[in-house]
Order: structure tokens, then sequence, then C-alpha cells
């Protein structure tokens, strides 16, 4: 039950296996597709902490999946796994190239300003975010916000008075204050 089931039963039968995200749940089952007919559906939990191993078949001669060949398993995710050297070199590679813009410094802390590792739904990083969105919309030719609301979920990482690296402590750097919120979210004012 939940909404993929809907969102599944509604996927043309045309698409042999789901693999989906964003309801942070864990599950592997079938969901019966438009025309009735079973369908893997999968999701691997939240923040990695497991992933989804999915096999399958696929017809050379009918250049099709063969659906009844889907087999899924989620598996959690080890903290003793060794690290894939080609993607350790690939994210090396990516970080050297990002690390002019993430290590500018974007504003000053005296101290931590905690966000994560509470289901309290205000949390001081929370009540920071939410300042700096109505701030930035409060201006009439921005909107006029008057009040801000930010979802609490989307804070990834706390801010830490410590320095992470050579930046000095207290500096805010882009690439500390993207990982507390790692997305492209749009703000909006609403009548």
């Amino acid at each position: 039950s939940g909404p993929i089931v809907d969102i599944a039963k509604g996927i043309t039968p045309k698409v042999d296996a789901l693999v989906t995200g964003h309801t942070h749940q864990a599950y592997v089952c079938t969901v019966p597709d438009p025309s009735g007919k079973p369908r893997m559906v999968t999701s691997a939990s939240s923040f990695g902490k497991l992933y989804t191993d999915t096999t399958l078949t696929y017809d050379r001669r009918t250049k099709d999946i063969v659906r009844t060949s889907v087999k899924s398993a989620n598996h959690v995710v080890t903290r003793d796994q060794a690290k894939a050297t080609d993607m350790t070199r690939l994210i090396d590679r990516w970080n050297k190239l990002a690390a002019p813009i993430a290590g500018k410094p974007q504003g000053w802390i005296s101290a931590d300003i905690n966000g994560r590792g509470s289901t309290a739904p205000e949390k001081p990083l929370g009540n920071v975010i939410a300042d700096a969105q109505l701030e930035g919309l409060a201006p009439a030719d921005k909107g006029g916000a008057e009040v801000a609301f930010m979802n609490p979920g989307g804070i990834r990482a706390d801010l830490v008075h410590k320095a992470s690296g050579s930046e000095g402590d207290g500096v805010v750097t882009y690439g500390e204050a993207f990982t507390v919120q790692p997305f492209t979210n749009m703000m909006n004012v609403v009548d």
C-alpha cells in the first residue's frame, strides 16, 4: 500500500522493472502493471543504508527484458567494504576540480549550529536556514515574504565551528554550506 503502489500501477506496461526512491523505505516486491502483469518494484531505503542488486535477462531477439527473469534483493552497506579504486579516483578528480569553489568563504559562525540527529521539528540550523530564506525573499522585488518554512529533513549536516580544512575556525565555506543542503530547492512566495 502507499503512494508507490499507485504510481507503479499507473506506469506503462512497457517498463519491466521499477527502481524507485525518495520513499525512505526498503522494499523488493511485485506490483501489477496496468495490464495486470506482476512487475518488480524496488527501493533501497535511504541515506545509503542499503543497495539493491537486480539481475535480469535481455532477449536480443525480441529486444526486450524477460520480465519473469527480473530478480532483486536489498543488501546492507557495511563500512568494512573495500573502496572501489576507480570510483575513488573519480571522486578525487572531481573534488580537486571543485575545490576552488568549495573552499570559498560564505560566512562566519562563532559556535556549532546543529541541525542533524534530532527528530524534533525545530532545530537551530533549521531556524538559521528559514531566517536566511526569509531574508532573501522579504524584499518587495523578491516577493515580499513575511514568514519562511523549511523542511527539517533537508538538513544533511551540521555547521561546525572547528575548521574542516585550512580556512580557519568559524569560517563557513561554500562546500560546507552545500553539504548542509545539497539540493537545488527552489524558494517560492505564495499569497
